[in-house]
């Protein structure tokens, strides 16, 4: 019986990536249009609510996307689809 993607370092290695990023970026985004009012005004509760649900997205669909791609990565694009033409 071959080993599930779900039990791999990789997989969760990159799973967590994806969620920093997301968490990053979305609280930015959040902080930065409820900011405008003043830092003051920030409605805190609602900030780290929207935070969390795009968080808890982007660990659901790394999840979701391993039984498409490459075995032991949260990414649905197959590792070597894709060709680099940036190199000579």
């Amino acid at each position: 019986m071959s080993k599930s993607k779900y039990y791999t370092t990789a997989f969760w290695v990159e799973t967590g990536d994806r969620a920093i990023k997301t968490f990053g970026g979305t609280w930015f985004a959040v902080l930065t249009a409820d900011a405008i009012r003043g830092l003051r005004d920030v409605d805190w509760v609602d900030s780290w609510s929207i935070v969390g649900l795009a968080v808890g997205a982007s660990v659901a669909w790394s999840i979701g996307s391993a039984p498409v791609g490459t075995a032991g990565s949260a990414s649905m694009i197959p590792l070597g689809a894709v060709k680099d033409t940036t190199t000579k």
